[in-house]
């Protein structure tokens, strides 16, 4: 985050932009942690945004009405953009996927 950057306001404006996608079946889920006594590697970042999707369909559509939800998104925008400094992106999935958790038998630790 950058320097001056008020962190509640900040996390205030990513919860309202997220709340927004995940009322309109955007998103399936999301929550926001802040690293504690910074007890991991500057790289990894202050912040840790985690968005869950149900389906990758679900996620193509959620990139593509952020990038193209004009006035929507762009105001949003206005008080989360400018207080970036660094952002990593990732993708993670359940490993193994339901397909091959029936193939093998093995059970989740959410027991399916």
């Amino acid at each position: 985050m950058k320097s001056g950057v008020e962190p509640e306001r900040f996390c205030e404006s990513a919860r309202e932009l997220l709340s927004f996608l995940h009322e309109r079946e955007f998103i399936e889920g999301y929550y926001i942690q802040r690293r504690k006594f910074a007890v991991e590697p500057p790289e990894t970042g202050e912040y840790l945004i985690v968005v869950e999707f149900s389906t990758i369909e679900q996620a193509n559509r959620a990139f593509e009405f952020v990038t193209t939800g004009g006035d929507v998104i762009e105001e949003f925008g206005k008080t989360i953009e400018p207080a970036i400094k660094d952002i990593h992106i990732s993708m993670y999935r359940d490993f193994p996927e339901p397909r091959r958790r029936k193939e093998t038998g093995h059970k989740s630790s959410a027991g399916e």
